[in-house]
Order: structure tokens, then C-alpha cells, then sequence
């Protein structure tokens, strides 16, 4: 999906059911892709190219997301 020197790749509803399942995709097929998750509640999980952004949906302009790495 993406490599050094590109962009993550942003799921915005992580902690749901279609989010969730593309964030373990992306997560378990490309050893170069690193996942933003926005999500608006914990994921509860850890992984070293996984970053959570949690946020309230109705104010994204509140939402910060790293820069990519």
C-alpha cells in the first residue's frame, strides 16, 4: 500500500466494524504500510506502525494527526 517516504494510510472508523477489519488488512499484508486510525474510542491495542488519533466526529478541526514518519 504505501512505502518509505509515502503517506499512511488514515482509516477513519478504526474502532468500527469495516475500519477495524481494514486497519488488520493493512496490517497483516504489507510490512511497509503504516496505519493512522481515527478512531472514537480506543482501539485497546498496540502495534509498533499502528497510530490511534481519537476524535470526536462531529468537530474533526479539534482531530490532530501526526505527520507521517
Amino acid at each position: 500500500m504505501n512505502g518509505p517516504g509515502c503517506p499512511p494510510l488514515l482509516v477513519a472508523g478504526a474502532s468500527g466494524l469495516v475500519g477495524g477489519a481494514l486497519v488488520d488488512r493493512a496490517l497483516a499484508e504489507d510490512p511497509g504500510t503504516s496505519v493512522v486510525a481515527l478512531v472514537r474510542r480506543p482501539l485497546g491495542r498496540a502495534h509498533p506502525r499502528l497510530s490511534e488519533v481519537s476524535a470526536d466526529f462531529a468537530r474533526l478541526d479539534d482531530a490532530r494527526v501526526p505527520p507521517a514518519s
